[in-house]
């Protein structure tokens, strides 16, 4: 097969699974539509939810873009940026397996598992307490960007490539900050351990990623916010103003007497979410050494998503996906020792 059936194959894929991603959640999960239009909508104008929502404005801008261009109304504006994103993350995820295998086959079959991973995480459970399904645009960037993380991770690029893929993130998701910490630390390893002349630019990236985007994350949640719709729509609900605390709660409910009675309804998320622990610690530990290093950040990426987000709201796990289908790819595919120096593994 020539190189332009490979990326039309690898384009028609990506469009059908995004097409029948978006069909899924509307048709099987009752996604609220409505619900989600006036989301990207108050965004746009400065009445989200919450706070800490008001700088998550890359999708919006994004959704915004696309009704500009089309001219359509807002559900089919939402619909084609839904499909549109989620696209995206499928033909990224088809470049980066391509890019590390090097093996068509497998960045075909990538996408669908990709696809299956993530209809798991976001199945109706049927609790009463997750009675609203939520997914959110960005939610959908994360993925690419997640992938291309991962991607960076895995092939030793540049401390630059991280930066520009941390940049992007701090106006999706403030978890940009997080990824800006581990960019630092590691620099701080690669010096200390490998004496690496290019950490010193590595520490320069990371503390002005970590201190310019806190500056961006904050001015945009301050400069753009007219008023919080939770405040009003959800009284009960109890949200800070920079971020939350949700590690207690999450203890608390893997704890009778509310484990059990989970487990009978959301057994698939919970194994799911336990096997990418599983296959996270292995690497970290025991795993490839070039994949080491992609492990300890998503290592420490889990146990914030665990501190800091609700963890029974499944979409919070997405960005561990990219992880798992693209270190599964490889697993094979790579000696241990080939084409690996002491400097990858921390690079």
């Amino acid at each position: 097969m020539n190189r332009t059936w490979r990326i039309l194959t690898v384009l028609f894929s990506a469009g059908v699974l995004a097409t029948a991603g978006y069909e899924l959640i509307v048709a099987s999960f009752h996604f609220d539509l409505h619900e989600a239009y006036a989301l990207e909508d108050g965004m746009l104008t400065g009445h989200p939810h919450w706070r800490l929502f008001q700088n998550r404005m890359l999708a919006p801008w994004i959704f915004g873009a696309v009704r500009h261009v089309t001219g359509w109304q807002t559900p089919r504006g939402y619909e084609a940026s839904f499909i549109l994103l989620l696209s995206l993350f499928y033909v990224t995820l088809g470049c980066c397996l391509w890019e590390l295998t090097k093996t068509f086959r497998t960045a075909v079959l990538g996408l669908p598992a990709a696809f299956a991973l993530n209809a798991i995480l976001l199945m109706p459970n049927g609790s009463p307490l997750m009675h609203q399904f939520w997914i959110y645009l960005w939610d959908l960037i994360d993925l690419t960007i997640f992938t291309l993380l991962v991607w960076a991770l895995l092939s030793s690029q540049r401390a630059w490539v991280l930066a520009v893929i941390i940049a992007v993130e701090i106006f999706n998701r403030e978890v940009a900050l997080i990824l800006a910490g581990l960019l630092l630390v590691d620099a701080f390893l690669r010096r200390a351990v490998l004496e690496a002349p290019e950490a010193s630019r590595q520490i320069i990236l990371g503390a002005a990623l970590a201190i310019g985007g806190l500056i961006i994350i904050e001015g945009l949640r301050s400069a753009l916010l007219v008023a919080e719709v939770g405040r009003t729509r959800w009284p009960w609900a109890k949200t800070g103003q920079s971020f939350n605390l949700e590690i207690l709660r999450n203890v608390a409910e893997l704890l009778p007497p509310h484990m059990p009675g989970r487990l009978k309804i959301m057994l698939p998320q919970y194994g799911t979410i336990l096997a990418f622990a599983v296959w996270i610690g292995y690497n970290a530990v025991r795993g490839v050494r070039a994949n080491r290093r992609a492990a300890i950040w998503f290592a420490v990426l889990f146990a914030t998503v665990f501190v800091f987000g609700y963890a029974v709201e499944w979409r919070v796990w997405l960005i561990f996906v990219p992880y798992v289908v693209l270190t599964l790819a490889i697993a094979n595919g790579r000696p241990e020792t080939e084409g690996v120096t002491d400097v990858d593994v921390i690079r």
